[in-house]
């Protein structure tokens, strides 16, 4: 077996999946929207954020999760400024993340911010490498747990994101599975992020099984045979397998996200388009 044959053969069995053609279609009760992680165009964003976003509304997205809230402003703008922007261009925002800092010193702007735009969700997306130990997890879990049940009250979602790094063991614990154990289903989601989850050797499936209902939203993120970010429908993972356990999982949103690219507007283009096939 040659070196591409051997990590394609690899990374499906990794996610628990058949072979290519990868993109087919599936059905849903009602057709989701196809929502857009804004991480993959952030340099654009911080340049000019309408222009930007305007060139998403007319790819066709019609959701949107956000990674750029930082002291009481989105990409550099009021929150009901940016909403505005947003919900002028057919669009609406969902979802944003907010950093494990923010959420515990920040938490009233942040929750204004909520109000401000009618955000439902908010997501813990990173833990910097000198955070990923058991103490901080287990802080983590507990102020999952604390902001998840205030925002259950205001009819909101707290979850948190995963990469890789999440599935590796420290001292005979993996982090994701505490993660899910300890969390209370009842106030905290997951927003599980395919692309991290192959990478690390995880089955999407099988966490879905384990764990139903508890993945509301997804970051739909393809790879290529080199291990390496592309897009949606140029890669190997098989989406036609995971959307069909939507309803297992609990999925509700999901966003295309492309960590890395050499023409971001290109690439969600594509990513869209691609995508549109399968749902």
């Amino acid at each position: 077996m040659d070196k591409r044959s051997f990590l394609k053969t690899t990374l499906t069995a990794a996610m628990g999946l058949g072979t290519l053609p990868l993109l087919s279609r599936c059905e849903f009760k009602a057709k989701p929207n196809t929502g857009l992680q804004l991480y993959t165009l952030r340099d654009l964003m911080s340049v000019n954020p309408r222009k930007t976003l305007e060139y998403v509304a007319k790819v066709g997205y019609k959701e949107l999760e956000t990674a750029g809230y930082s002291e009481g402003k989105m990409y550099g703008l009021d929150p009901s400024e940016f909403d505005g922007i947003v919900t002028d261009l057919g669009m609406k925002m969902v979802s944003g993340h907010i950093s494990f800092k923010d959420l515990k010193s920040d938490w009233d702007r942040v929750l204004q911010m909520l109000e401000d735009t009618g955000q439902k969700y908010v997501v813990l997306p990173h833990l910097e490498e000198n955070e990923r130990n058991l103490e901080v997890y287990h802080e983590v879990i507990e102020l999952l747990n604390e902001k998840g049940a205030e925002l259950r009250q205001l009819d909101k979602v707290m979850a948190y994101h995963n990469h890789a790094f999440e599935f590796d063991s420290i001292g005979g614990v993996v982090p994701m599975e505490l993660l899910l154990k300890e969390t209370d289903a009842e106030v905290v989601d997951f927003e599980l992020d395919l692309y991290w989850t192959v990478k690390a050797g995880a089955s999407a499936l099988n966490l879905f099984k384990r764990y139903k209902n508890r993945f509301s939203l997804w970051h739909v993120k393809d790879m290529n045979l080199a291990g390496d970010f592309t897009e949606v429908g140029n890669g190997v993972i098989d989406f036609q397998e995971i959307f069909d356990q939507s309803q297992v999982a609990g999925m509700q949103h999901f966003f295309i996200e492309q960590d890395q690219s050499v023409d971001p507007e290109k690439s969600i283009a594509t990513s869209f388009k691609n995508l549109q096939g399968l749902l």
